[in-house]
């Protein structure tokens, strides 16, 4: 029997049924999803926020989950744009650069060799620039840098 489980017999038209229920020992970490949309270096070197893949316009985003307040994962994504629906594509994150943001201040830098990492104490996901570095098609890419707004809802 699982620990923190409780027995519950009982007798329907002559069969006897029997519920464990259980109540897990602790809790599920709490998870927050936080999708943004990157800004992208465009070909005559402007920075916009659509742009031209082939034949359709595309997006790119970060998506951030953070868990417990303490750490942060992120993805890369690309929107294809087609018609009623877009395309996703889910590109893993090889590295990420995460700095403390005070304005235009960035102080404390860090290089992860990771998709996930460690909020320092005393901050939230807010107090953080994050740059990205991720493999499309087996060439690496950087996102620019950018910061999740206090005033931003989780998905």
């Amino acid at each position: 029997m699982k620990p923190n489980a409780t027995v519950i017999k009982t007798s329907l038209l002559g069969f006897s049924t029997v519920f464990l229920l259980s109540s897990p020992l602790k809790t599920l970490a709490s998870e927050v999803k936080y999708k943004y949309q990157l800004d992208v270096t465009l070909a005559d070197n402007s920075i916009g926020r659509v742009y031209s893949c082939g034949s359709v316009e595309c997006r790119d985003w970060a998506i951030v989950k953070v868990k417990d307040g303490k750490q942060f994962s992120a993805y890369h994504t690309t929107e294809k744009l087609r018609g009623f629906g877009g395309r996703w594509t889910d590109r893993r994150v090889k590295a990420m650069k995460i700095c403390v943001t005070n304005g235009f201040e960035l102080s404390d830098c860090n290089v992860v060799k990771s998709d996930t990492a460690t909020i320092p104490n005393g901050l939230t996901i807010h107090d953080l620039s994050i740059e990205l570095l991720y493999d499309r098609n087996g060439r690496d890419f950087r996102t620019t840098s950018f910061n999740i707004p206090s005033n931003k809802k989780p998905e």
